[in-house]
C-alpha cells in the first residue's frame, strides 16, 4: 500500500516540477554539508524565496519560516493553492502562509490561539512538522519505520507530544542527531531545516520522481474549496480510477456513486470477496453495481432497472452513504432529534431520504448549500467526492471509539447533566426542576435537553424507536434501565439512568426523592428487566 502511494506522489509530484527551469541555484551563505542537498532542492524549486533572499542560511530558523517550507512543497504537489478561510487561525498573526499550514493540517499552534511565528524552531518541532507533512501528503507509516530512540543518550527529554514523530524522522533517517544526541530542545538553522526537509521529501516519492499526470489534470476543474479534501483522498487511493479525467464540475452518476463506495468499502474491508453473481437489474451488466446491491449500499427501482447513467441526486447520495455507513457496522441509520427546519427546502425530501438527511446532519457530514439540501438537485463530483470523504474519515474515528467503549462524550455530558438532580422531590407526573420528578419525567427531561425526542412513559421510551437493547453485563453511562414488580417488561413500573461505576441515578420515591444507587442491591437484581441504549 505504502509503495502503492509513493508511486502516485512521485507521479503527482514530479508532473508538477517537470519543467520547471532551476534558477541559478542562488541562495545565502551555508555549510560545505549541506551545498549537495540544498542544490537538489533549488533545482526542484522547492526553496521559498524568503529563504532565498535570506543572507545567511546558518541563522536559526523561525516557525513563520518553517511553514514557508512545508507550504511550498505541498502546493507543488497539489498543483494548486490551499484555500484558507476568511478568519485568521491564530491570534498573534495573520500571516497567509501561517493560514494555509493549518488549513492544510500541517500546523496546530498551542493551547491559547497563538502561533508565536518569530519563535525559534526546536529540532522536536521540526520532526512534528515533518511527521504532519508526509501524513496529509498521504504516506502510510508502518511499524517498521518508526525507531527506537534509546540510542540517543538526550531521547528523555523529547517532549511526550513529539515522541512519535522524532522516532519516525530517525528511523526514516530523514534525522541522524548530532554526533552525541538527538537534541530535541535545541533550535534548528535553516540549512539543516532545509536540507532534512529534502530528505523527507525523497521518503515521500520513494526516488527520483518520473513524469506523469498532475493533479490537475487527473481531476479537471476542480473547485478550491475541494482541494484540501480531495488531495488525501487520491494520495490515500480513494477516488475509482473511473473518476480519473473526469470534469469535478460534471454530476456524478449513480454507476460512479456505487464504485466511489464500493472503493472505499474494500479500503477498510479489504477481505471482503468481490465474486458476485448475475446483475439483479435488467439494464445493466456491472460487476461493482452488484457488489454494491449484495452489500446493501445501493437498490434499484421498483421496474428492475438500475439507471446507472442517471445522474444521482443528493437525497440519493443521502440515502447510499447512510448505506455504505450500515454495510460496514455503524449502528445508527436516523437521528430523529435532528430538526431540518432551519433547511428551507426540507420539505422536499422525499420521505425515504428523510432519516439518512436527519443523520448526516447530525454527525456534521452534511451542512447544505448555504440555504437549503437541495434534494432533488444532481451532485457535482466533487461534491460526492468530498462529502463522502467526511463520511469514511468519519467512520474511521467512530470505528477507533468502538475499541474504546468509555469514550462517549454525549454519553457523559448527558450523565453529568443528570447528577445535577440528586436530591430533587419525587413529584408523580413531574417532569421539571420546578415541579420535581417522577421516574420516566426525569429521563424524559434529561434526554429532551440533548434533543432526544422521547416518550412521556416508562413503556413508551422502552419502545423509543432509536435504540436497542443491551444486556445489564453491557451498561454504559447514559444507558436506560428499566424495571417491572411484575418481573415483566409488559408492566414496566421503573426506570433509571445508568451513570457508571455500578450506579444508576432515579426519582426513586416521594421519601427519597432523586437518588444515585447501585446495579448490585437487592432491588436491581430482582426488579430489572432490561436496558436500553441511545446515544452509540
Amino acid at each position: 500500500m505504502k509503495q502503492k502511494l509513493r508511486i502516485i506522489a512521485a507521479i503527482c509530484i514530479a508532473a508538477m516540477l517537470f519543467g520547471i527551469i532551476p534558477s541559478a541555484l542562488a541562495y545565502g551563505a551555508t555549510s560545505n554539508w549541506a551545498k549537495a542537498e540544498l542544490d537538489a532542492m533549488e533545482a526542484l524549486g522547492l526553496i521559498p524565496q524568503e529563504l532565498e533572499e535570506k543572507e545567511d542560511l546558518r541563522e536559526n530558523i523561525t516557525r513563520l519560516e518553517m511553514c514557508t517550507i512545508a507550504v511550498q512543497a505541498f502546493e507543488v504537489y497539489i498543483g494548486a493553492e490551499i484555500p484558507v478561510s476568511e478568519e485568521a487561525p491564530f491570534s498573534d498573526t495573520d500571516s497567509p502562509v501561517a493560514a494555509k499550514a493549518y488549513a492544510a493540517g500541517l500546523i496546530r499552534g498551542y493551547e491559547d490561539g497563538t502561533f508565536r511565528p518569530e519563535q525559534l524552531l526546536t529540532r522536536e518541532e521540526f520532526f512534528v512538522f515533518v511527521y504532519n507533512f508526509l501524513l496529509v501528503s498521504g504516506w502510510v507509516p508502518e511499524e517498521s519505520d518508526f525507531s527506537d530512540l534509546s540510542g540517543f543518550p538526550d531521547a528523555g527529554s523529547v517532549s511526550p507530544w513529539a515522541k512519535s514523530a522524532a522516532s519516525l524522522a530517525v528511523g526514516l533517517e530523514i534525522v541522524k542527531g548530532d554526533g552525541q544526541g538527538i537534541a530535541p530542545r535545541a533550535t534548528t538553522s535553516c540549512e539543516q531545516a532545509l536540507a532534512m526537509f529534502y530528505r523527507t521529501y525523497i521518503v515521500l516519492n520513494g526516488g527520483s520522481p518520473e513524469p506523469g499526470l498532475s493533479f490537475a489534470e487527473k481531476y479537471p476543474n476542480l473547485s478550491n474549496w475541494a482541494l484540501v479534501e480531495l488531495a488525501p483522498m487520491d494520495r490515500q487511493g480513494l477516488i475509482p480510477e473511473i473518476l480519473l479525467g473526469r470534469d469535478m464540475r460534471s454530476d456524478i452518476t449513480r454507476r460512479e456513486m456505487c464504485y466511489v463506495a464500493v472503493n472505499a468499502y474494500l479500503a477498510l474491508r479489504p477481505e471482503t470477496s468481490t465474486e458476485v453473481g448475475a446483475s439483479p437489474f435488467s439494464d445493466v451488466e456491472d460487476d461493482t453495481i452488484t457488489l454494491a446491491n449484495s452489500l446493501a449500499i445501493v437498490s434499484g427501482f421498483p421496474d428492475g432497472t438500475f439507471l446507472p447513467d442517471a445522474p444521482i441526486t443528493r437525497e440519493q447520495f443521502y440515502r447510499i452513504t447512510v448505506n455504505f455507513l450500515g454495510a460496514l457496522g455503524y449502528n445508527r441509520t436516523d437521528s430523529p432529534a435532528t430538526d431540518l427546519s432551519g433547511f428551507q427546502d426540507a420539505d422536499q425530501l422525499h420521505e425515504y431520504a428523510r432519516p439518512s438527511a436527519r443523520l448526516l446532519v447530525s454527525l456534521g457530514i452534511l451542512k447544505g448549500d448555504g440555504s437549503g439540501l437541495a434534494p432533488r438537485s444532481s451532485t457535482e463530483c466533487q461534491q460526492a467526492l468530498a462529502l463522502f470523504y467526511r463520511t469514511y474519515n468519519y467512520f474511521l474515528t467512530w470505528e477507533e471509539e468502538q475499541s474504546n467503549p468509555g469514550y462517549r462524550p454525549e454519553a457523559e455530558a448527558l450523565v453529568e447533566f443528570a447528577l445535577q438532580f440528586e436530591g430533587y422531590p419525587y413529584v408523580w407526573g413531574g417532569a421539571s426542576p420546578e415541579t420535581g420528578f417522577d421516574c420516566s419525567g426525569l429521563v424524559y427531561y434529561v434526554y429532551r435537553h440533548f434533543g432526544y425526542k422521547v416518550g412521556r412513559t416508562a413503556t413508551d421510551q422502552w419502545e423509543y424507536e432509536n435504540s436497542w437493547e443491551v444486556s445489564l453485563d453491557e451498561l454504559l453511562p447514559g444507558d436506560l434501565v428499566f424495571f417491572s414488580s411484575y418481573g415483566t417488561l409488559d408492566e414496566i413500573t421503573h426506570i433509571g439512568i445508568y451513570i457508571g461505576d455500578n450506579q444508576f441515578i432515579h426519582a426513586a420515591n416521594s421519601r427519597t426523592g432523586v437518588v444515585i444507587a447501585s446495579t448490585e442491591s437487592s432491588y436491581f437484581e430482582s426488579n430489572c428487566v432490561g436496558a436500553r441504549r441511545i446515544i452509540p
